[in-house]
């Protein structure tokens, strides 16, 4: 279900510089003008896979007043990052099992890119149309949606992070 008033959610990043910028796709949204490089930002939703509340519709609310915010980092050395991320663990949120289609980790689950976090989250959280415009920036954003829409209705439809979790178990355990 999409935002009433259509309004464009606040999408913001910490840029920590540690991949290739010819590939990195947060890089490519910020000269889109799509997302922001903050780095004193402490507010809304901060996407943390080591979170253990996972992202529902839950947040909505908080993401529609404060926008969601997404660490670009390595992942060969994430963990040490979100370690030294000083935020509110209450509004710390991990994003349940999808598939990554960017290149870079075509088809390995959870290792999404940054613009895939944030299409994921604001998918998640009923704002599937401003997801689809982020993933239009890359030639394989409809590849991204063909493998986890599925997933992405089931998880925008769940009625809490609780229940995103147990989603996903089952998704895990193939019985979805």
């Amino acid at each position: 279900m999409e935002n009433a008033d259509n309004r464009q959610i606040r999408l913001h990043v910490i840029h920590l510089g540690q991949d290739d910028p010819s590939k990195c796709t947060a890089m490519r949204l910020k000269r889109a003008g799509v997302v922001d490089f903050s780095y004193n930002e402490r507010r809304g939703i901060l996407l943390d896979p080591f979170s253990p509340r996972a992202l529902s519709r839950t947040d909505k609310e908080i993401v529609a007043k404060e926008g969601i915010v997404a660490v670009d980092a390595s992942w060969k050395v994430l963990e040490r990052d979100f370690m030294r991320i000083k935020w509110n663990n209450s509004k710390r949120r991990s994003l349940p099992l999808l598939i990554a289609a960017n290149p870079t980790n075509y088809g390995r689950p959870y290792n999404l890119s940054t613009a895939e976090a944030l299409a994921s989250s604001l998918y998640i959280t009923g704002y599937a149309e401003q997801a689809r415009e982020i993933m239009a920036h890359f030639k394989w954003g409809d590849t991204f949606f063909a493998l986890n829409t599925r997933y992405l209705e089931l998880y925008s439809m769940a009625k809490d992070s609780h229940e995103i979790i147990s989603l996903q178990s089952k998704i895990i355990n193939s019985k979805l």
